[in-house]
C-alpha cells in the first residue's frame, strides 16, 4: 500500500516538474520580450511655447488586457536636485504600441527627467522594461567644462525694399571658431576674414551708394549664462573701395574711392544694441551733364571722405563727416563758355549726444568765363569776365563768408565794362525786423556796375548802371526767410533809386534736425537656432527650437553614426530640420560623455521673410576641428585614477584639538579630468565625516593642478594611532575607493599657567617655579629643563593642582628674558617638551639679569716678548703691545682702553678701541684676548693708571671697580736711551715743568721784536688805498 501511495507521488511530482519545464520558457519569454523606447516630443504647442511630451514606443504590438499592466513613472529634478514634480501614468490614451503624453511642467537648462516603464501582471515584482534619464541642456551647449575649436564658412544677404529705396548688404566669412564652458558660463568666439557689399538706393531712386570692403578681421563673440545671452560683440575691419552715384535734372555725379580705414562694430549688451562706424576714404569725383545744347563737367580730387557714427540702445551718440577737396569745372554751350578753378571743397559735421558740436562748410576758388551774343539783326557782342575770387563759407551753423569779385568787359556793337563786388561788411550787428524784433544779424554789401564806352545805334538796348545793396541777414543757415532788412542805392539810366524794405516774417527760426539712428548692418542680429534640448540625442527623438527670434528649427533625430575628430572616435546622432517653410539643415550632435549635445557638423540654408519688405538669406556650414579640452570625451577612452599617497602634511594629527593638519591625497591620473576627492572618516576611528579635497589653491592646498588634493582637519576626540579613512576619487566616468592610515599623535599635556618667583635673577640664583597643566588623560609628571645651558632636569611636587618646585639658574644661561623648556608626561605615558601654553603663546620668560664683561691678565709686550716694566727713554718714544683677556657670556661688542699716561698725545682721557680680530698688534682673532699699542715718552712718572672696560650686546659695561690696573714704569737697564729718574735728579718736577715755561715764554718775546722790526705789523695793518712811504 505505501508502495503504490508512493508511486502514485512521484507520477505526480514528474508530472508537475514537466509541466514547470514546459511553461518556464513561455514565461521567462513574456519577460523578456516587450521593451519600451522613450523619446522626447519637445514641440511647439502652435503658440510659440515649448510641450513637455514624449513617445514611449513598444517593440511589439499587445493586447488590451496587456496593456493594461503598463505602467510609466516621471521624475522632474531641477539643476539644483530639488522635486519639480513626480507623475504616475498608466496607458491610457496609447494605442497597441505607442503611447504619447505631454507632462505639465516646464523645462529648464540643467533639469533632470527621468522615466521608467513597468510591466506588471506578467511576473512578480514588475519588470522594468525601459528607462531613460535626460539631461536637459541648450542646443549646441554641452553641460560639462569644455574648450573646443570649429571651422565656418558662412554667407548672410541682408535686403530690404520700399518703393524706390532699397537697401542690401552680403556678407561672407570663411575662419575658425572657439568655444569654452566654465560652470554655467559659455563663450564662443569666431575669427577670420570675408568680404563685405553693401548697396543702397538713394532717396527716390535717383542715386546709389555702394560700399564693397576685404576684411581682414571679421570677429564674433558671444556669452552665454545659463540659458541667457548675456552679450554679443560682432567686429569688421577691412579696406576696400566706395561709390557714389547720383542723377538729378540731366546731371550725373559720381564719387570713387578707396576706402582705407574702416570698421563696423556691433554689440548686444543685456539686450542693448550699439553699433559704432567708421568709412575713411579718398579718391576723385566727377560731374557730367548734357542737355539743351549746353553741357557740365567737372572733375576733382577727394582728399578725405570720412564718417563715423556710434549708436547706443536707439539714440545717435555721434555723428562726424568730413568732406575735403578740389575740383575744376566747365560749363559750355552754343556760345559761351565758363571756367572754374574750385581750389578748396570742405564739409564738416559733428554731433555728439543729439547736439551739434561743430561744422565747417567752405567753398572757394576762381576763374573765367565768355559768352558771345547777337541779336536778330545782326548786331553782336562779346563779353570777357573773370572771376577773382568767390568764397562761401558756414561755420558751426552760421554764415561766416559770403564773397565775390568778378570783372569783365563786352565789345562788338556795344562796348563798356562791368563787374560785382560782394562781402560782409559788419558781423553782430542788432537789427529789428518788421515787427520790431531785434536779432544779430550779418550787413552784406554788393555794389554791381556796368559802364558803357561806346553805344553806337546801342542795339541791345543797355544803359549804365550803378547799384549798391545792403542785407541785413540772420547767419543761422537752418533758418528761412533770412533777410530782415534790405536797403539799396542805384542810379540805372542815369535814373536814381533809394530804398529800404523790411520783410515780412522775416525770419522764420528752425531748430536744428539732428542725424536719425540708421544702421548700418540692418535690424538683424547675427544669432542661430537655440533652444532646451537633450544633451543625448537618440533617433526618433523630436524638438523645435525656439528660442531665437527669427530662427526656429524643428528637429528629428535619424540614426546614430561615428566621426573622427582630433584623434577621437565620436560617436554622434544625425539629424535633420526645417526653419518652417523658410529653409533647411542637416546635421551630427555627439550623444555620449561631456560633450554630448555638441554639435561636430552642420550645414544651414535658410530664407527669412523678416516683413515690411525686409527679407534674409543665411547660408552656413559647420565643423569640430579640435578637442582642446578635456582630454577624453567618452568613457571608452578614460583611464580610471589612482591614489598615489595618503598623508598629514604636518606628519602626524594631535588627537584633543592639537593642531590644525593637513591632509593631502596625491593622484595619478592620466586624463587629467578628476571632478572630485573625498575623504570619508567614518570607516575608522575618528568621528570627521566625509571631506572633500581640493587641488585649486584653497583650505590650505598650496599647489593648483599639481594633482595633490588637500583639505585642513581638525580632531577634538582622545583616541590615538592609527585610524583608518576611505578615499572616494571621482572622474567624469568611474570612481575608485580605498581605504588608508593616518596616525593620530597624543597630545602633550598643556600648559595653562607658569609663574617664576623671582621673575628676575641672575646666574646661580634660586627661583621657585609654580606650573598648572592639564590633558584629558591627566598628567602624571611636570618638570623645568635646563640642561641646554648646562643645568638638569628639576622635577616639580604636585600641591593642590599645581606643580611646584625650585630651580637653579644655570651659570651658563644667557641674560635677558629667557623660555625654560617645560617637560611634561600626561596619565598614557605620552611625554615631550613643550616651550609654549596650551593656546599657542610662548611661555612665561625668566629675566636673567646681564653682568658686564669680566677684564683679566693685562699682559704688555715688547716685540713680542713679555715684559713686566715699561722702560721710560730719555728721548724718543718707546712702543710697547698692551693685552687684556675679556669674558662674557653674552656677545661682546667693543672693548676700549684709557691709557693716560701711555696714550699718545692728546687721548689720554679718550677711550681707544682695542682689537680682537688677528690685525694690527694683535696677535690670533677671536680668542678673547684684546690687543692696543701703547707709547711710553720722557719724562713720564714712574707709575701709570690704565683703565680697560668691555661693552656687551645686552650694552652692560665692565664695573667700574674691575676696570683700573697700575702699571710700573723704569729705566732702560743700559742707560743708553736716559731719561727715568736720572732727568729728574736734582730738580723738582714742579721746577722743571716750569722752566720749560720759561724758555718758552723768551722765545716767543724774541721773536716777535723781530717781526715787528722787520716790518710784519705794518704789512698787516697797511691797505692798498693808503699805502705806507
Amino acid at each position: 500500500m505505501m508502495s503504490e501511495e508512493k508511486s502514485v507521488r512521484m507520477s505526480l511530482f514528474g508530472i508537475a516538474l514537466i509541466l514547470l519545464l514546459a511553461f518556464s520558457p513561455l514565461v521567462n519569454a513574456q519577460q523578456n520580450t516587450v521593451s519600451a523606447t522613450i523619446l522626447t516630443e519637445w514641440v511647439d504647442d502652435g503658440n510659440g511655447n515649448l510641450t513637455h511630451g514624449y513617445r514611449i514606443i513598444l517593440s511589439e504590438s499587445l493586447t488590451f488586457s496587456e496593456l493594461e499592466e503598463i505602467s510609466v513613472t516621471i521624475e522632474h529634478v531641477d539643476a539644483e536636485g530639488d522635486l519639480v514634480d513626480n507623475w504616475a501614468l498608466d496607458w491610457t490614451g496609447g494605442n497597441n504600441t505607442e503611447l504619447a503624453l505631454v507632462i505639465n511642467s516646464t523645462l529648464n537648462w540643467k533639469d533632470s527627467i527621468t522615466l521608467e516603464v513597468f510591466q506588471t501582471g506578467c511576473c512578480s515584482p514588475s519588470t522594468l522594461i525601459g528607462s531613460r534619464t535626460i539631461q536637459v541642456t541648450i542646443w549646441n551647449e554641452p553641460l560639462s567644462d569644455h574648450e573646443i575649436t570649429r571651422v565656418t564658412n558662412w554667407d548672410m544677404l541682408h535686403s530690404s525694399n520700399e518703393l524706390s529705396d532699397s537697401q542690401s548688404w552680403d556678407l561672407s566669412f570663411i575662419g575658425q571658431g572657439w568655444q569654452q564652458r566654465t560652470g554655467d558660463v559659455l563663450e564662443s568666439n569666431e575669427l577670420g576674414s570675408g568680404t563685405l557689399g553693401i548697396e543702397e538706393s538713394t532717396e527716390g531712386g535717383d542715386g546709389e551708394i555702394a560700399l564693397f570692403l576685404w576684411l581682414d578681421t571679421v570677429w564674433l563673440n558671444e556669452t552665454i549664462l545659463g540659458m541667457n545671452l548675456q552679450s554679443q560683440t560682432f567686429e569688421m575691419r577691412g579696406n576696400g573701395t566706395i561709390s557714389v552715384n547720383t542723377s538729378e535734372d540731366g546731371i550725373i555725379t559720381e564719387i570713387d574711392g578707396d576706402v582705407v580705414n574702416s570698421y563696423i562694430i556691433r554689440s548686444l549688451n543685456q539686450g542693448i544694441v550699439e553699433e559704432q562706424l567708421r568709412i575713411e576714404a579718398n579718391g576723385g569725383l566727377s560731374i557730367n551733364g548734357d542737355g539743351g545744347g549746353e553741357s557740365i563737367e567737372a572733375n576733382g580730387t577727394l582728399a578725405l571722405l570720412l564718417i563715423e557714427t556710434h549708436d547706443l540702445d536707439g539714440e545717435r551718440l555721434l555723428s562726424n563727416t568730413e568732406f575735403e577737396g578740389t575740383a575744376d569745372m566747365s560749363l559750355s554751350g552754343d556760345d559761351y563758355q565758363m571756367d572754374l578753378d574750385i581750389n578748396q571743397i570742405i564739409s564738416r559735421e559733428r554731433w555728439e549726444n543729439g547736439q551739434l558740436h561743430s561744422s565747417l562748410n567752405r567753398i572757394q576758388g576762381d576763374g573765367a568765363f565768355d559768352f558771345a551774343e547777337q541779336d536778330e539783326n545782326g548786331s553782336s557782342m562779346t563779353v570777357n569776365a573773370t572771376v577773382y575770387d568767390f568764397f562761401q563759407e558756414t561755420v558751426n551753423g552760421e554764415k561766416t563768408g559770403d564773397r565775390i569779385h568778378v570783372d569783365g568787359t563786352f565789345t562788338g556793337d556795344v562796348n563798356g565794362d562791368f563787374g560785382t563786388v560782394r562781402d560782409i561788411v559788419a558781423t553782430n550787428h542788432t537789427q529789428a525786423n518788421s515787427t520790431g524784433d531785434e536779432f544779430n544779424v550779418n550787413v552784406i554789401f554788393t555794389e554791381t556796375w556796368l559802364n558803357l564806352s561806346g553805344i553806337g545805334n546801342n542795339p541791345f538796348d543797355m544803359e549804365a548802371i550803378h547799384n549798391k545793396t545792403w542785407e541785413y541777414e540772420a547767419p543761422q543757415e537752418h533758418w528761412d526767410n533770412r533777410t530782415v532788412r534790405l536797403r539799396w542805392n542805384s542810379m540805372e539810366g542815369g535814373e536814381p533809386s533809394e530804398g529800404d524794405e523790411f520783410p515780412e516774417r522775416s525770419p522764420i527760426q528752425n531748430n536744428l534736425t539732428p542725424p536719425e539712428v540708421e544702421s548700418v548692418v540692418g535690424d538683424l542680429d547675427i544669432t542661430r537656432e537655440t533652444g532646451i534640448s537633450p544633451a543625448e540625442l537618440m533617433v526618433g527623438d523630436r524638438l523645435d527650437l525656439l528660442s531665437s527670434e527669427i530662427m526656429h528649427l524643428s528637429v528629428t533625430a535619424t540614426q546614430t553614426g561615428i566621426v573622427n575628430r582630433d584623434g577621437h572616435t565620436i560617436p554622434v546622432t544625425h539629424w535633420t530640420g526645417t526653419y518652417g517653410n523658410e529653409g533647411s539643415a542637416f546635421g551630427a550632435v555627439i550623444n555620449e560623455g561631456v560633450l554630448a549635445g555638441l554639435i561636430t557638423e552642420v550645414s544651414r540654408n535658410v530664407s527669412l521673410d523678416l516683413g515690411d519688405g525686409e527679407s534674409a538669406v543665411f547660408e552656413e556650414t559647420q565643423s569640430l576641428s579640435r578637442v582642446l579640452s578635456p582630454s577624453i570625451i567618452t568613457e571608452s577612452e578614460n583611464t580610471p585614477p589612482s591614489v598615489v599617497s595618503v598623508s598629514i602634511r604636518e606628519g602626524n594629527l594631535l588627537n584633543e584639538n592639537g593642531n590644525i593638519a593637513h591632509l593631502e591625497v596625491t593622484i595619478s591620473d592620466p586624463d587629467w579630468n578628476v571632478r572630485s576627492v573625498e575623504a570619508d572618516f567614518s570607516v575608522g576611528d575618528l568621528d570627521l565625516g566625509t571631506i572633500v579635497l581640493n587641488d585649486i589653491g584653497l583650505d590650505g592646498d598650496i599647489s593648483i593642478h599639481d594633482e595633490k588634493f588637500t583639505a585642513m582637519i581638525e580632531y577634538s576626540g582622545t583616541f590615538s594611532g592609527d585610524a583608518d579613512v576611505q578615499i572616494n576619487v571621482e572622474d567624469d566616468w568611474v570612481t575608485v575607493d580605498i581605504v588608508s592610515t593616518i596616525f593620530v599623535q597624543n597630545r602633550l599635556p598643556r600648559v595653562t599657567s607658569l609663574d617664576f618667583s623671582p621673575q628676575s635673577v641672575n646666574r646661580g640664583d634660586l627661583t621657585t617655579v609654580t606650573i598648572s597643566a592639564e590633558d584629558s588623560s591627566g598628567v602624571s609628571s611636570v618638570g623645568v629643563d635646563t640642561t641646554e645651558w648646562g643645568g638638569n632636569i628639576t622635577l616639580l611636587d604636585l600641591v593642590d593642582g599645581v606643580w611646584i618646585g625650585e630651580i637653579v639658574v644655570p651659570m651658563n644661561i644667557p641674560s635677558g628674558n629667557q623660555i625654560l623648556p617645560v617637560r611634561v608626561q600626561d596619565g598614557d605615558g605620552g611625554n615631550g617638551i613643550t616651550t609654549v601654553y596650551g593656546n599657542g603663546e610662548q611661555l612665561q620668560a625668566l629675566y636673567i639679569l646681564n653682568e658686564g664683561p669680566a677684564v683679566s691678565n693685562l699682559t704688555f709686550y715688547d716685540e713680542g716678548t713679555i715684559t713686566t716694566e715699561l722702560d721710560i727713554p730719555s728721548s724718543g718714544t718707546n712702543y710697547y703691545t698692551m693685552t687684556a683677556t675679556v669674558t662674557d657670556l653674552d656677545p661682546i661688542t667693543i672693548v676700549q682702553a684709557k691709557l693716560g699716561v701711555l696714550a699718545p698725545p692728546g687721548e689720554s682721557e679718550n677711550w681707544v678701541s682695542m682689537r680682537d680680530d688677528g690685525q694690527g698688534v694683535d696677535a690670533i682673532a677671536n680668542d678673547g684676548i684684546w690687543s692696543v699699542e701703547v707709547e711710553v715718552r720722557p719724562w713720564v712718572p714712574s707709575t701709570a693708571v690704565v683703565e680697560v672696560r668691555g661693552i656687551d650686546q645686552q650694552l652692560a659695561q665692565t664695573p667700574i671697580s674691575d676696570r683700573s690696573f697700575t702699571v710700573d714704569l723704569g729705566t732702560s737697564s743700559g742707560g743708553e736711551n736716559g731719561g727715568g729718574q736720572a732727568v729728574l735728579e736734582g730738580a723738582s718736577q714742579t721746577w722743571l715743568i716750569l722752566g720749560v715755561i720759561g724758555l718758552f715764554l723768551v722765545a716767543a718775546i724774541v721773536g716777535l721784536t723781530l717781526w715787528i722790526r722787520s716790518g710784519g705789523l705794518r704789512d698787516m695793518i697797511s691797505t692798498p688805498e693808503d699805502p705806507w712811504n
